[in-house]
């Protein structure tokens, strides 16, 4: 894949306008996700360049994988391509659901989802006919950065906005999810999740808001869970990543093998790989790259 350009090989492969050739623009909208992006980039141009020089590691990329899609799009010209986006992807999978997820929903309720899907069922209130990406998921439960809107003064290049403005802020994020999205309160996802509901706070009700938006309320419901998601905010967040892994029977959930992720990458010997493991395989590796300077724009 391309990556770096003539003035900096560390950056994404950009146009003449310098806009990234990336598959969601998107991330390009801030360093840390850019050098996320950057990231994954390296790591399949490293695992292209160790699966030709060495292609009996082809093969065990695709353990697990469903007879039918091995037939229909696995070409002898493009196994090497394919074998190193599974393996990839089967990486990427197992830090979603083994590190990412941990880190911040409560393991209880994360094992009680993980069970539901093991089994081909799903956590209230999900049925076969919920969108894959639910509204209460990427309007609310996954915006955790709303927390972070503070009262003060902004400044924006040179220009500061007054407090009348920047005050606006923060009511606009308690409301939109009701006003703009039309989500139910949290309160009534709890109900139908059946789980005990959380009264709204003190600061909505003294402002004369008694349901609670569903974004606030998932942080409000992580104080009482160890700072980590708990059962309303955890089955929407978890249920949604797991939800789309259960729909793909090649992901590392429907996998008909138990997939471990490989130490050549920078999995430990115990089997825990993480993002850092995955820098720490980047790095080194990154200038080793085979046509890394056909791979240049600009």
């Amino acid at each position: 894949m391309l990556f770096g350009t003539k003035q900096n090989n560390r950056d994404l492969a950009r146009n003449s306008h310098g806009t990234a050739l990336i598959g969601d623009f998107r991330n390009d909208e801030n360093q840390i996700l850019s050098q996320l992006q950057g990231a994954f980039v390296q790591m399949h141009n490293i695992l292209m360049t160790a699966l030709k020089e060495d292609e009996s590691m082809v093969p065990a990329a695709f353990s697990g994988i469903r007879a039918e899609a091995m037939a229909q799009g696995i070409k002898p010209q493009n196994g090497v391509f394919q074998a190193v986006r599974r393996v990839l992807r089967l990486h990427y999978q197992w830090m979603v659901m083994h590190d990412f997820l941990p880190a911040f929903v409560d393991a209880h309720v994360l094992k009680d989802i993980v069970a539901k899907f093991a089994v081909g069922g799903l956590p209230k209130p999900f049925t076969k006919d919920s969108p894959v990406m639910p509204i209460e998921f990427s309007g609310a439960a996954c915006s955790f950065g709303h927390a972070t809107v503070q009262n003060d003064p902004l400044t924006i290049g040179a220009q500061t906005l007054s407090i009348e403005d920047s005050r606006k802020l923060p009511h606009h994020n308690v409301f939109r999810d009701r006003m703009t999205l039309e989500l139910a309160s949290d309160q009534q996802m709890a109900r139908l999740m059946h789980v005990p509901e959380i009264a709204a706070t003190k600061e909505l009700t003294t402002h004369g808001i008694s349901k609670t938006p569903l974004w606030y309320y998932c942080l409000h419901e992580a104080e009482s869970h160890g700072g980590k998601l708990g059962p309303v905010g955890c089955t929407i967040v978890a249920g949604t990543l797991l939800r789309l892994l259960s729909l793909d029977p090649d992901s590392l959930l429907c996998s008909a093998h138990d997939f471990k992720p490989w130490t050549t990458l920078g999995a430990s010997k115990a089997g825990n790989f993480s993002l850092g493991h995955m820098l720490a395989c980047v790095e080194p590796g990154r200038d080793a790259i085979a046509h890394a300077d056909d791979l240049i724009t600009g």
